[in-house]
């Protein structure tokens, strides 16, 4: 009992040991489909710079490769060196969820967040290789917990990381931009410290701005590659504008995108929960109470209401975006679901059976290596490629970036490698 307790000061660390035991296998696998465009970019920037980055095509904002530098400089330029960046910045995302879940809740809250983060499958699949939407993803987490401390300066930093990782990084600081000017003007005080408040939580903003000039000066434009709608050659930007303004939110791309937000791969069971949780906690909520809350306006309370601002925002311009159906582009809203389910279940552990915690933690497990969902099944069906079983997510596309939401995918490159050595783009193609 008492190394128990010598230990215990630690404890948050178990979920990023067995974030790093899962990963390690996989940590010399080679990239493929949008995996390896990514990697070859990174490659491409290691190589030529900055100039050669910006004329790589499928144009995103450059900080991954900036993160990937010192990587590739100590280890190399080589696969390994790619996969173990992804590791490190997993482990930075799964601890700001322990501190932003204790801070906002408690220790029990941000341990059990942290652990469900760690052994999230379409977190642990995207980790493999560096995706742009894992890298945003880890950047709203970290610049997260540094906004629920007040450090704006650490904030702005670390938002701005997330904006240069990808556009969509970009809700984020303009979700908590939303939320400062109207705590402000909740207040009716304005003071010289609340102007800098406001500036300080603007810096990410106009980090993005800033590389939106420049590529725009560049001749270069952002990302517009496979838009699917009649905006498409006004950019990515300009369609989601065109969409808000016109209410398109009901087409059949933003029905996919939806569909696997609420249910693929056992994701109904986090909102199962916060529906249960939800209602029993509505109960206990008076409006005297909620008034009390928005009146205080504290930190915690800023955050939180940032956190539901970029969720909501998300959905409406990002999950609703014309693009392909590929589970990833959900990853940035995953770890907001967990840590708010991790609520629910921390606030009513002592009246749920010992049971359902043993049931979610074998759900949890099986969604890492196996698709035995019932309701995605049911959803999207299943398919049988190299021995695996899939959800065939988008049956015309069966072997493409879909298969990317657990394990799965990295088992069969894996056996990929065993069985086809060497580094022919051909050995991608293995569901022919």
């Amino acid at each position: 009992m008492h190394i128990f307790k010598k230990l215990s000061p630690f404890i948050f660390l178990l979920p990023i040991f067995l974030f790093v035991f899962l990963l390690t296998p996989y940590v010399d696998l080679r990239a493929c489909w949008d995996g390896g465009t990514e990697y070859s970019k990174i490659t491409t920037f290691y190589g030529l710079g900055m100039d050669g980055y910006l004329r790589a095509g499928s144009l995103h904002p450059p900080f991954k490769a900036f993160i990937a530098y010192p990587f590739f400089k100590i280890l190399g330029d080589r696969i390994i060196s790619y996969h173990i960046m992804g590791i490190v910045v997993g482990c930075l995302a799964i601890l700001s969820m322990y501190f932003l879940g204790k801070k906002l809740w408690n220790k029990q809250v941000g341990l059990l967040a942290a652990t469900l983060l760690a052994t999230c499958p379409l977190f642990l699949a995207n980790a493999t290789d560096n995706y742009t939407d894992y890298f945003v993803a880890v950047f709203v987490i970290v610049s997260l917990v540094f906004y629920a401390n007040n450090r704006l300066i650490f904030y702005a930093i670390a938002a701005s990381a997330a904006t240069l990782s990808k556009d969509t990084g970009l809700l984020l600081p303009v979700a908590v931009l939303i939320t400062e000017v109207g705590m402000l003007l909740l207040k009716k005080h304005v003071t010289t410290s609340s102007l800098l408040r406001i500036v300080w939580v603007s810096l990410p903003v106009l980090s993005y701005a800033i590389w939106y000039i420049y590529v725009k000066t560049s001749g270069i434009d952002v990302f517009n590659d496979y838009i699917f709608a009649a905006t498409a050659h006004q950019g990515a930007i300009i369609t989601i504008l065109t969409n808000l303004i016109t209410l398109n939110f009901f087409h059949k791309y933003a029905q996919a995108h939806m569909l696997q937000l609420l249910f693929l791969n056992f994701t109904w069971v986090y909102w199962l929960i916060l529906i249960i949780g939800g209602i029993v906690s509505f109960q206990k909520i008076t409006m005297k109470k909620l008034k009390h809350t928005i009146k205080i306006s504290n930190q915690n309370t800023k955050t939180i209401t940032a956190m539901i601002l970029f969720f909501v925002g998300y959905i409406l311009t990002v999950v609703t975006f014309q693009i392909w159906n590929t589970p990833r582009y959900n990853l940035p809203l995953i770890p907001l679901l967990i840590i708010a389910a991790s609520v629910v279940l921390v606030t009513y552990k002592n009246k749920i059976p010992t049971l359902i915690f043993l049931l979610l933690a074998g759900i949890n497990f099986a969604a890492i290596y196996y698709s035995v969902d019932p309701v995605s099944t049911m959803l999207w069906n299943r398919a049988e490629t190299t021995r695996q079983t899939f959800y065939t997510i988008d049956p015309d596309t069966l072997g493409n970036d879909n298969l990317v939401y657990n394990l799965q995918y990295v088992q069969v490159m894996k056996k990929r490698d065993m069985v086809l050595p060497g580094n022919s783009s051909k050995t991608c193609n293995f569901t022919n």
